[in-house]
């Protein structure tokens, strides 16, 4: 088998058990993609993408910075990974985190995840504060100086019969 039939089998099998959208470029035409790199990019199918090119997927302003600061450092370097701004099939846009790789034989493998890292944290902190104002448990922190630096509203509707204010009080006294 030779090294490129080779490479296909291993984009197709990496491809088939990734998470992350993969795709594969010769030039800049999509030789491969897998279901969730088709999935970031709103298209049905996989194989709709293979014989479009990598612009078609961002923006004019991206699309500049991809061809003036990333790929010249896929081609110096033999990789890239940041956050990049996509566009759908629909033609909206959104963050992603991209991952670019040059392999041996003039190919780029592009690993691509919708989000950022900040979006990320972003999320999971708004879904903690969900949990934390839905629960019928009181909740709170203290800081350093042992004061409350948060308290759900759980705790307030159990402190307030007992309590004048918990917001900035010392928690070493919950008696008062």
């Amino acid at each position: 088998m030779s090294d490129e039939a080779h490479e296909a089998v291993e984009w197709r099998a990496f491809g088939a058990v990734s998470i992350d959208g993969v795709g594969v470029l010769d030039g800049d035409e999509y030789v491969y993609t897998n279901r969730p790199f088709a999935d970031v990019y709103g298209y049905d199918d996989p194989d709709d993408l293979v014989g479009t090119t990598w612009q078609d997927r961002y923006g004019s302003d991206e699309r500049e910075r991809i061809e003036t600061e990333v790929l010249p450092q896929v081609h110096e370097e033999g990789h890239w990974r940041g956050e990049s701004v996509g566009r759908r099939r629909d033609g909206r846009t959104m963050p992603l985190e991209l991952s670019l790789r040059a392999t041996g034989n003039g190919f780029v493998v592009c690993v691509v995840r919708e989000g950022s890292p900040e979006e990320s944290a972003k999320d999971e902190l708004e879904r903690y504060e969900t949990v934390i104002d839905t629960v019928d448990d009181g909740i709170c922190s203290l800081d350093e100086d042992l004061r409350f630096s948060f308290v759900n509203d759980a705790l307030c509707e159990m402190a307030s019969p007992h309590r004048r204010s918990i917001d900035t009080s010392d928690g070493r006294n919950t008696n008062s």
